[in-house]
């Protein structure tokens, strides 16, 4: 039996950083019952309503799957239509040989038993898939490192009749092989290197202390680099080469099942520009010394996080400006900001949102108390000379609350905080502003919206957020709904974007000359570094496409040199939040208690960071992340 394809409300669509494209289906969901067909290409199908659907086989270098194997094949096998055909395990037909620059011995032991499948936590891949066929086959090496599969083994795979070949590995697997499966041989490409590089992935970044990591999932080719199917920017953490792994495979591990699902649903649309393609430097092994200078790097880096977290803390401001948003739309310009005066006793505001009531002009933010370490919201009234009142309290749940999104609808105002510990994304609604709320509707269950920004666009309410749980900084969510309560229903290519430089919303969406920019953070250096504009190209329930097109730095001459991350629109006003690096008493206190804490525990790793990054963690206790 044949199953259906993707549905609208899928999150196993379609992503990436630059286009998504779905095709709703005509009856979403709904199991099919085939007629006779056969899958040689060229045959006609008998049967004009059945669904299509993928036959994928997987390649493999061991029999042992790493964590994030399982979760790419987990978010692959979920997909309908999608059908498990086989399991190629290729092993080398010269299993001890180290090609010539490739990882020393310490690069083995040290980072590679991290990483590569027998080592650590693996699984056996007849556990996870045990009603596949399992086919053993064996890869000869060639010149500039790469690998193929002999003449025998290629007629094994061309008599399996694949759709597509999935490599999960991090050999250079090239050959006729590739042109067997209908839509080729896929792979991921970690970061810059080629070749042996590739199998310590992340590991040229940190060691050249870049701030990103790129990420492809293409179509593999003989002559060079192919089409590219996804493609991703995830933030270098530099303290630790486990974790910066970590994140970018379990970051991409579900675009394979999206690139599927787009396949199912009408056909894949192929990445529209190589200057976007992740730079292929010349390959070089990393040597016992080349290891050694890492690791020195990370432990300093490490130590330099906790100290930092002892020593210098976040102080954010709110800022007005007498421009419209659509300033922001020239590069370097030079803005004149109004800094609020700052409170006291360990409080900041951040996240400023405005609201016009009565010809006043109120700003909706967080603010945040180091003795109790969450956040409030609450409400600043800014008087016609631009002097702000002391900030009014407005929402405050119990529970960490930041970035209140308002938006003003048929006269009422309403406001979706940042609320991440209940778990979903609600809308309230002002009963007596400021002083008043009332909660209207929950517009997403179980997703921990982070910086959930709601705005009208084309007769269509959006709201925008990334996840909590999976990848805050740089992978972004869409919703959409005919009205402002709901139903809101999830974008056919949730997640539509991964870019630690410009997924995170950061302000309130605007439109100019006819265009829709969204305001976003570049988190690629440090949590709300800078702010970036975004124009978006195309928004639909079914495609996505944004391409930054200028940057809002903070002032380093100023007042707040260290971060901005929010520009919000208030007429001919721009309301932006600025950041000082700064030894806030309170802030050392719970860092030493927090400390203490996981000391008790027996808890490894605590190294306390940025405090507006995310102070609560769902169910269980505050800690800084």
């Amino acid at each position: 039996m044949r199953r259906a394809p993707a549905t609208l409300d899928g999150s196993m669509a379609t992503s990436g950083g630059y286009e998504a494209r779905v095709q709703e289906p005509e009856v979403a969901g709904e199991i099919v019952e085939p007629g006779t067909v056969t899958d040689v290409a060229g045959d006609k199908r008998e049967d004009a309503l059945e669904r299509p659907s993928l036959r994928v086989g997987v390649l493999l270098e061991t029999g042992k799957l790493a964590a994030w194997h399982v979760r790419c094949l987990g978010h692959l096998t979920a997909l309908p239509g999608v059908l498990p055909a086989a399991v190629v395990i290729a092993t080398s037909m010269e299993p001890g040989r180290r090609r010539n620059g490739g990882p020393g011995r310490i690069a083995d032991l040290v980072l590679g038993q991290w990483i590569e499948p027998g080592h650590g936590s693996t699984f056996d891949v007849t556990d996870i898939l045990p009603d596949v066929p399992r086919i053993d086959c064996h890869t000869s090496p060639r010149e500039g490192g790469t690998s193929e599969l002999g003449d025998a083994d290629v007629e094994i795979l061309r008599n399996l009749d694949l759709d597509l070949l999935l490599h999960l590995g991090f050999d250079a697997f090239r050959g006729d092989a590739l042109s067997v499966p209908r839509h080729g041989v896929w792979s991921f490409h970690f970061g810059k290197g080629d070749g042996v590089l590739a199998r310590l992935p992340c590991f040229r970044e940190l060691y050249e202390d870049d701030d990103v990591i790129g990420v492809t999932l293409e179509r593999l080719e003989e002559g060079g680099p192919g089409e590219v199917l996804r493609q991703g920017w995830f933030r270098t953490l530099k303290h630790s080469y486990v974790k910066s792994v970590q994140g970018v495979l379990e970051g991409s591990s579900r675009w394979p099942a999206q690139v599927c699902a787009e396949l199912l649903d009408g056909g894949h649309e192929p990445h529209s520009s190589p200057a976007s393609r992740i730079p292929r430097d010349g390959a070089y092994g990393p040597s016992t010394l080349r290891v050694l200078r890492l690791g020195l790097g990370l432990w300093r880096n490490a130590v330099g996080l906790a100290s930092r977290s002892l020593l210098r803390h976040e102080v954010w401001n709110l800022g007005l400006t007498d421009e419209p948003i659509e300033a922001l739309l020239v590069p370097g310009a030079s803005r004149d900001v109004r800094w609020f005066p700052e409170t006291a006793d360990g409080r900041f505001l951040a996240d400023p949102f405005p609201v016009h009531l009565d010809g006043k002009l109120h700003i909706l933010c967080e603010e945040f108390d180091y003795r109790e370490y969450r956040g409030r919201i609450v409400s600043v009234e800014v008087s016609e000379d631009g002097v702000p009142l002391p900030p009014t309290p407005a929402i405050d749940l119990g529970m960490h609350l930041s970035y209140p999104c308002a938006v003003v609808h048929n006269g009422t105002i309403f406001c979706v905080p940042e609320a991440v510990d209940s778990g979903e994304i609600s809308l309230y609604r002002a009963e007596d502003f400021p002083s008043r709320w009332e909660k209207e509707a929950v517009l997403v269950e179980g997703f921990p919206g982070v910086d959930s920004t709601i705005f009208r666009h084309e007769g269509l309410w959006w709201l925008a957020a990334t996840n909590f749980l999976e990848g805050k900084q740089d992978t972004l969510w869409l919703w959409y709904g005919q009205d402002l309560r709901g139903p809101w229903r999830p974008h056919a290519a949730n997640p539509v974007k991964t870019d630690v430089r410009s997924a995170r919303p950061g302000g309130t969406p605007f439109v100019s000359g006819g265009r829709l920019y969204r305001p976003a953070q570049d988190c690629s250096r440090t949590y709300g570094g800078r702010v970036v504009i975004n124009r978006v190209k195309t928004l639909t329930p079914t495609r996505f496409l944004e391409m930054p097109v200028s940057w809002v730095d903070p002032d380093t001459g100023g007042a707040y040199p260290d971060g901005l991350h929010t520009a919000s629109s208030a007429g001919g006003t721009t309301v932006v939040d600025g950041r000082r690096l700064t030894f806030v008493r309170e802030a050392a206190q719970h860092t030493l208690r927090t400390g203490a804490q996981y000391a008790r525990r027996g808890t490894r790793g605590f190294v306390g960071r940025s405090v507006r990054s995310d102070v609560s963690v769902i169910g269980k206790d505050a800690v800084v992340d």
